[in-house]
C-alpha cells in the first residue's frame, strides 16, 4: 500500500511539472499573442478614421487633412474610402470570433464585400493608366473642389496606390488559406504592399521623387505610405499564431531574438542614413565624409546589439546550466526513487508510434530485457478479459487529455498471471492532436493477494459468527425448553403438592399453615420468574405460532416493563418466515427495543412490517433525543453491529436514520427469498 501511494505521489509530481512547464510557456504565449490581436484591432480602427479624416478635410477643404505637410501630395478622395474598407474588412475579421455563432457569417460576407470593394477600385484605376482611358471613378466625391485645382486626373490615385488596394484586399480574402507545408499568400501579400509603402516613405525621408511619384501628378501621398505600411503589419499581426508572426511571437529563443533585434534593424538603418543626408546637405561634411560616419555607425550599432544579445543569451544558458544541474539532481533522485519502489516508467510517442519501456517495465510485463516493445506486445501480454477495457482506458486518455488510472492482468510465457497498476496522462498539442502518453506501472500482485486473502479472512469470520449465533440460539431454545418443560414442571409440581399439605392440615393449624402459604406464594414467582426467563431466552410462541405473535409478545412485555407505548403495524402477516429469518428479524427488533429502552428516553415506539417490491421491511421508530454523531461507531458498542451483521448473512442491508432531538429510525430490509427460503451455511 506505501509503495502504490508513493507511485501516486510520483506521477502526480510528474504531470504537475509537465503541466506548470507546459501551463507557463502558453501562458507568455497567449499574452503575446493577445497584444498582438489588440494592436491588429487598433491599426484597423486607426486607418478607418485615417481614411475619414481625410474625407472630412476634403469636405471643409483642410490642407492639413488632405495633405499633411503643406504644398505636399493630397490623399485622393476614393483613396481614402479605400482605406476605410480596407480597415472595415479587418476590424470585421479580428472581431468575428468574439460574437454569437448566429452572426459570423453575417461579418464574414461583410468583410469579404469590403476587401472585394477595395480590389474592383484598384483594379478600376490600374485600368484607366494601363488602357489610358476616364471612367469617371476619380471625381465621383469632392468633383468641383477637384476640378478647381485644373490638374489633369486630379482624383486619380497614383498606380502604386491603386496596386496596394489590390494586394491588401486579395491578403484579407486570403487571411485564413495556408499551404500544407505552411505557406501563407496573405503574408506574401502583405509583406510586398508594405514594401512599396516603405520605399514611399523613405523617398520622402530622403527627398528621393522616383520613389512616390510614378507619373507627373499622380504621386503617393506621405500619409497614405504610412497608412499602408501600418495596415500591413496589421494584417500580418491579424493571425499571431501562424506563419511569420508565429515566429516572433514564440516563447523560444528564437521568438525572443526576433523581437529584441527587429525594431533595431528597423529604424536604426532609416535613422542613421536620413542623418547622415541632413548633415551633408548642411554642409557639415562631405560626402566620403558622411560615407565613412555612415559606415561607423553601422559598425557601432550593430556590434552594441549583438554584444547586448550576446550577454542576455549567456545569461539565459547560465539559467539553463543551473536549471539542468537541479534537474540532473532531480532526475537522479526520481530513478532512486523509482528503482528502489519497484516502479517501471514508460513513455509512447504517438508521432513516431515508439513505445519505450524501462527495463523495471519491461521485467514487469515478463518479456525477455532486449525485447523491443510497441502498443500491440503490450496489448498482446493482457490478459484476454482486460484486453478491451485497458485499450478503451488508453483511448480515452488520450482523447480527454486526462488521467490514465487502470489496474490489469499480464500473462507471463510461463502462463503466470500478475496484477499491474498503471497510471499515466495523454498529452496534446495546441491543435488537440494526441501525441504523447507517459506514465508508470507497479506490480500490485501482493496487494492483490493480501486483498483476497482479507475478503476470504471476512467470508470465514461471517460463516463462524452466523455459526456461533446459530448454535447460541439453539442452546437459548434448549435451555428455554428445560426451564419450562423440566423446572418448570417441577416447582408447578411442588407447589401443587404444598396445596395438597396445606388442605391435609386442620385450617386453624396456626404458625404451620401460615408457613405452608408462604411457601406457595414464593413457588408461584418462582414459576413466574422461571417462565420469563424461559421467554427471554427463547419466546415458545416463536417456535409455535410465529414470528406475528413473537413480535406482538415481545411489544407487549416492553410497554408494560418499560411504560412506552408500542405500535404495532404488520401488511403481510400472511408471510411465512423461515427459522433463520424469523429468528433474525425478533432478535433485530428485540435489540432496537432494547437500545430504547437504554437511551432514547422516548414515550413511543412504532414497529411497522410490511413488503415493498419484492423485500421484507421492518421499521422500528422512536420520539425519543435520538442519537448523538458517531454514536454508531462508537467502540463497545456491539448491538447495531451485530444487526448489520445479521442483515448481511440474510443478503438484506439495514439503514439508521437518526439525529439529537429527532428520535431514531431503524429500517431493515430483507430479499423475500430470503425470508421465505431457509439459507444453509457451509
Amino acid at each position: 500500500m506505501n509503495t502504490l501511494a508513493a507511485a501516486n505521489s510520483m506521477q502526480t509530481d510528474l504531470n504537475f511539472a509537465h503541466t506548470s512547464q507546459s501551463s507557463s510557456a502558453t501562458q507568455s504565449r497567449l499574452h503575446l499573442t493577445s497584444r498582438c490581436l489588440s494592436l491588429a484591432n487598433a491599426i484597423s480602427i486607426a486607418v478607418v478614421v485615417g481614411g475619414g479624416l481625410v474625407l472630412v478635410g476634403w469636405l471643409l477643404d483642410l490642407d492639413l487633412l488632405k495633405s499633411v505637410l503643406p504644398h505636399a501630395v493630397t490623399m485622393k478622395p476614393n483613396t481614402a474610402v479605400g482605406f476605410a474598407l480596407l480597415g472595415i474588412s479587418l476590424w470585421l475579421q479580428l472581431n468575428e470570433a468574439s460574437q454569437s455563432s448566429k452572426a459570423d457569417p453575417i461579418r464574414k460576407h461583410a468583410s469579404q464585400a469590403c476587401a472585394v470593394a477595395a480590389i474592383l477600385l484598384g483594379l478600376l484605376v490600374l485600368g484607366e493608366y494601363l488602357f489610358k482611358v476616364d471612367i469617371g471613378i476619380d471625381e465621383i466625391l469632392f468633383r468641383e473642389t477637384l476640378l478647381a485645382t485644373q490638374a489633369p486626373h486630379p482624383g486619380r490615385m497614383a498606380p502604386a496606390t491603386a496596386l496596394k488596394f489590390v494586394f491588401f484586399g486579395l491578403a484579407l480574402l486570403l487571411l485564413n488559406i495556408e499551404s500544407r507545408r505552411g505557406y501563407r499568400p496573405s503574408e506574401f501579400l502583405a509583406l510586398t504592399g508594405v514594401t512599396i509603402s516603405l520605399l514611399a516613405i523613405v523617398g520622402y525621408a530622403y527627398g528621393v521623387q522616383e520613389l512616390y511619384a510614378t507619373f507627373p501628378y499622380s504621386s503617393v501621398a506621405l500619409h497614405t505610405a504610412i497608412l499602408f505600411t501600418t495596415f500591413g503589419f496589421g494584417v500580418l499581426l491579424a493571425r499571431p499564431d501562424r506563419g511569420l508572426i508565429a515566429t516572433i511571437t514564440s516563447t523560444h529563443l528564437g521568438g525572443l531574438m526576433a523581437r529584441r533585434l527587429l525594431p533595431a534593424t528597423l529604424i536604426a538603418p532609416f535613422l542613421i542614413g536620413w542623418l547622415r543626408l541632413k548633415g551633408e546637405h548642411a554642409g557639415l561634411y562631405k560626402t566620403e565624409f558622411g560615407l565613412a560616419m555612415l559606415v561607423t555607425s553601422t559598425i557601432i550599432i550593430l556590434t552594441t546589439i549583438a554584444w547586448i544579445n550576446a550577454r542576455l543569451l549567456n545569461r539565459m544558458d547560465d539559467q539553463r546550466h543551473r536549471v539542468d544541474d537541479q534537474l540532473g539532481i532531480s532526475e537522479e533522485r526520481l530513478r532512486l526513487a523509482v528503482k528502489g519502489a519497484g516502479i517501471g516508467t514508460w513513455h509512447w510517442d504517438l508521432k513516431t508510434s515508439e513505445l519505450v519501456w524501462s527495463d523495471r517495465c519491461i521485467a514487469l510485463f515478463g518479456l525477455p530485457a532486449r525485447r523491443q516493445p510497441s502498443y500491440e506486445i503490450f496489448l498482446a501480454c493482457l490478459h484476454p478479459a482486460d484486453h478491451a477495457r485497458v485499450d478503451e482506458a488508453v483511448k480515452r486518455a488520450l482523447a480527454d487529455q486526462s488521467d490514465y488510472n487502470v489496474e490489469y492482468r499480464v500473462v507471463w510465457p510461463d502462463g503466470s498471471e500478475h496484477w499491474i497498476a498503471s497510471k499515466g496522462r495523454g498529452y496534446c498539442d495546441a491543435d488537440g492532436r494526441p501525441i504523447r502518453m507517459e506514465g508508470i506501472v507497479l506490480d500490485i500482485s501482493g496487494q492483490k493477494k493480501a486483498d483476497a486473502d482479507l475478503l476470504a479472512s471476512r467470508r470465514e469470520l461471517r460463516l463462524l459468527s452466523a455459526n456461533i449465533e446459530t448454535l447460541r440460539e439453539a442452546e437459548r431454545t434448549r435451555i428455554a425448553r428445560e426451564l419450562h418443560d423440566d423446572l418448570g414442571q417441577q416447582l408447578t409440581s411442588l407447589k401443587l403438592e404444598l396445596t395438597t399439605l396445606s388442605a391435609m392440615l386442620p385450617q386453624d393449624n396456626g404458625p404451620p399453615s401460615e408457613k405452608i402459604r408462604e411457601m406457595r406464594a414464593m413457588m408461584g414467582s418462582a414459576i413466574t420468574s422461571v417462565r420469563r426467563i424461559a421467554a427471554d431466552l427463547r419466546p415458545i410462541m416463536l417456535d409455535e405460532l410465529g414470528l406475528i405473535p413473537a413480535i406482538e409478545w415481545l411489544s407487549h412485555e416492553f410497554s408494560r416493563r418499560h411504560g412506552v407505548n408500542v405500535a404495532l403495524l404488520v401488511d403481510d402477516e400472511e408471510l411465512a418466515y423461515n427459522d433463520e429469518a424469523g429468528t433474525a428479524l425478533f432478535r433485530m427488533i428485540q435489540e432496537a427495543l432494547t437500545n430504547v429502552a437504554k437511551h432514547a428516553k422516548a414515550t413511543e415506539v412504532r414497529i411497522t412490517i410490511n413488503q415493498d417490491e419484492g423485500n421484507c421491511v421492518v421499521i422500528v421508530q422512536d420520539n425519543g433525543i435520538g442519537m448523538p454523531l458517531g454514536a454508531q461507531r462508537k467502540p463497545g458498542c456491539f448491538g447495531l453491529l451485530g444487526m448489520h451483521e445479521r442483515v448481511r448473512l440474510l443478503t438484506g442491508a439495514l439503514f439508521v436514520d437518526s439525529s439529537p432531538g429527532n428520535g431514531a429510525s431503524i429500517k431493515i430490509v430483507l430479499p423475500l427469498r430470503a425470508a421465505q427460503t431457509r439459507m444453509e451455511h457451509t
